[in-house]
């Protein structure tokens, strides 16, 4: 295999994987990461404001070239409009394509053994190219969509999905057949698209890896916490269902309990939440992993969305107790609800009572922060994750 190990591989993203602010970079992030130690890997992106140089110098450490295609805000969105009115491809699909990118890839993909794509918003660039060819789907984004057009109280957002999530479906089935090897990181995601398309396609899940290295020498602080990127809609419906249903009831009874909203980019909807009793909407932090571990617990009501939830599993190897919903829960693979490593709470009532009684028991929260952590070293390592995705690119 060594010969295949050196070949080189141009791995293809709709924006920087720096600063690592939200999920998808993460993604892309741990991605370069492991493929950048066996392949030599060039990296191409797109980006809607003027690359920091810092960020590209983080690139830089892990793969050999760099190549950035700059544009103005506003022509993302005539890709979109055009793209809309020429062809059915998802509307985030078009957002991101350019025939300036689509022409040095023409001119420059017979220099590379093989191509990694991040996501469908990616693929259109390569889906009839003659190469090895990898897609990590990331999640269903179908999924997310048909969710999310259900929940969203958005009226932008809500035509947006209604729109797009049956070209995002169909988008998705038709790069079944055109990739040689597809990623995704849950079993619900890969069987949502698997099953809606009825394709023989194999997809293998590949998970996020997780640092565990944390000290946990923090004493706790009187509040709870949410993380996210706070202009990502399911982060959104999540704070505003907690702020409304949920804490509310867990004041009269913790009266001094504050809430925290943690993430980048906080929209007006999530800032007016400020208003609510004891909560507050902190925003970026620069040292995440200290607000987690001063933390009592982490919630996470999600009531939309698809896919890993990283805060999640970061708070966890934190050693730290989190309760979520069952969508929040819907990526964690093998889990083990007899040593219990999370709470998952089945409805609002169900939410709210058990963040009161691990409110009131802090031995019982060490003890599901502890399996937790064991759970995460079982299945989250960057040793069993590089493992998983080097067997499938093994084939190039």
């Amino acid at each position: 295999m060594s010969d295949k190990i050196k070949s080189k591989l141009l791995m293809i993203f709709h924006r920087p994987p720096f600063p690592l602010i939200g999920g998808d970079k993460i993604r892309m992030y741990q991605n370069l990461k492991i493929l950048s130690k066996h392949y030599d890997v060039d990296v191409l992106f797109v980006n809607d404001i003027k690359t920091d140089k810092a960020h590209n110098n983080s690139i830089l450490k892990l793969a050999t070239n760099i190549f950035v295609f700059e544009f103005k805000k506003y022509r993302f969105y005539l890709s979109t409009l055009f793209g809309f009115l020429m062809n059915k491809n998802p509307l985030q699909v078009n957002y991101y394509y350019f025939k300036s990118v689509q022409k040095w890839i023409d001119k420059n993909i017979s220099n590379y053994d093989s191509v990694f794509c991040h996501t469908i918003r990616t693929a259109e660039y390569v889906k009839n190219k003659s190469i090895f060819k990898i897609i990590d789907f990331v999640d269903a984004i179908s999924m997310n969509y048909e969710k999310a057009a259900k929940k969203s109280n958005f009226g932008l957002w809500k035509l947006l999905y209604k729109i797009d999530k049956k070209r995002v479906l169909k988008y998705e089935s038709s790069l079944l057949e055109l990739f040689d090897e597809r990623i995704i990181i849950s079993e619900i995601d890969k069987n949502y698209i698997l099953n809606k398309s009825n394709s023989n396609a194999k997809i293998h899940i590949v998970q996020n890896f997780v640092e565990t290295n944390f000290s946990n020498s923090s004493a706790e602080e009187d509040y709870i916490i949410f993380v996210g990127k706070m202009d990502y809609e399911p982060n959104v419906n999540a704070v505003k269902y907690f702020c409304l249903k949920i804490f509310p009831k867990i004041l009269e009874k913790f009266p001094d309990l504050r809430f925290y909203i943690v993430g980048a980019n906080p929209i007006k909807k999530v800032k007016v939440l400020a208003k609510h009793q004891n909560v507050e909407v902190i925003g970026y932090v620069e040292d995440l992993n200290d607000v987690i571990l001063r933390s009592k617990l982490m919630v996470a009501p999600m009531v939309s969305g698809a896919g890993i939830q990283n805060k999640i599993l970061m708070a966890m190897a934190q050693k730290k107790c989190v309760i979520t919903t069952k969508i929040g829960a819907e990526g964690l693979v093998d889990l083990d609800m007899e040593s219990k490593p999370i709470e998952i709470s089945k409805s609002t009532y169900d939410f709210t009572s058990s963040l009161l009684d691990l409110l009131e028991n802090k031995s019982k929260r060490n003890k599901i922060g502890l399996n937790a952590y064991n759970y995460i070293n079982k299945h989250f390592s960057i040793r069993k994750v590089e493992k998983d995705l080097l067997s499938i690119l093994s084939n190039t």
